[in-house]
């Protein structure tokens, strides 16, 4: 007689795999008369899961990583979390939602968009669960510290808008570090499309803070073209440190943020949610500036 196995079932009770799955481990939302004829199914042909695949099932623990945008700084945040649980019996999943997703517990990494589903850890952006936030003017008062020293007086912010978490919490940023060093002299450009830039500067400032590094090379850039010596008439400020910041030329000063570092304390604190202990609602980090040749 042939063995009945879990696809035998979903076919039998007209519904997917990882339904009956969802079923069988009681994780996950499923809809009662789903559930109603799953559990027929498994009555009427009276099948079980093995004894090693019941074994397997509560010895290995599942996160799902719901990575939206797939960016090198997120990435990060990805590896050092992998790299966390290579040796616990933990799986790690990813994709760009958890709204399917019957993990036992889910991280968010992102700090432009929510995603429907499960979450309970967020990193990049505040949440109602456990989120991971990054301390902006922490960063920028110590660059401009740093010019000030340098006798930089006036400064600009570079943005693509304020449509998001991230931009919107550098502004802010970038206001508190005018304010408390005294700096008068400023200007917020803010970008409405990937086209020319030069033309929305009335003026160039003795430095300009970029929101990313793709918008400081492409100023950069454009700089370049035009003659404008970087960094003695103007220094330019990126922000993430993605690869690209080391390759153009002059390299580029910007802040680290999203690193491996941070994906290793995020398995950690995921660990303890596992373990039903009590965790920080909010966790901010402190991130790193890196002084290249575009700000010296």
């Amino acid at each position: 007689m042939k063995k009945i196995t879990i696809k035998d079932i979903a076919e039998i009770a007209g519904v997917s795999v990882s339904t009956v799955s969802r079923v069988l481990n009681e994780k996950g939302n499923v809809d009662d008369s789903l559930r109603e004829r799953v559990l027929n199914a498994i009555r009427e042909t009276g099948f079980q899961p093995s004894k090693f695949a019941r074994q397997f099932r509560k010895r290995i623990t599942q996160v799902h990583v719901a990575i939206p945008i797939w960016e090198e700084p997120y990435l990060r945040v990805l590896d050092g979390l992998i790299e966390a649980f290579e040796d616990k019996e933990i799986f790690v999943s990813v994709g760009k939602s958890t709204e399917d997703s019957v993990a036992d517990i889910a991280v968010l990494i992102s700090d432009k968009d929510n995603c429907e589903g499960k979450i309970n850890m967020t990193v990049g952006s505040d949440s109602d669960n456990c989120s991971v936030v990054f301390d902006y003017f922490h960063a920028y008062k110590e660059l401009t510290d740093f010019f000030l020293k340098n006798g930089k007086r006036s400064y600009t912010l570079l943005s693509t808008g304020l449509k998001d978490y991230k931009t919107c919490k550098l502004y802010a940023a970038f206001l508190k570090a005018m304010f408390h060093g005294g700096i008068e002299d400023y200007d917020v450009i803010l970008l409405e499309n990937e086209g020319d830039f030069l033309n929305k500067f009335s003026r160039l400032s003795d430095v300009v803070f970029c929101v990313d590094d793709v918008i400081a090379v492409r100023l950069i850039e454009a700089l370049k073209i035009e003659g404008v010596r970087i960094p003695e008439e103007v220094s330019i400020v990126g922000h993430g440190n993605l690869t690209i910041s080391q390759l153009v030329i002059p390299s580029l000063t910007t802040v680290e943020y999203f690193n491996r570092s941070i994906g290793k304390m995020c398995a950690s604190v995921l660990l303890k949610i596992l373990n039903g202990e009590k965790v920080p609602k909010r966790i901010v980090y402190k991130g790193q500036v890196i002084k290249r040749e575009s700000s010296i």
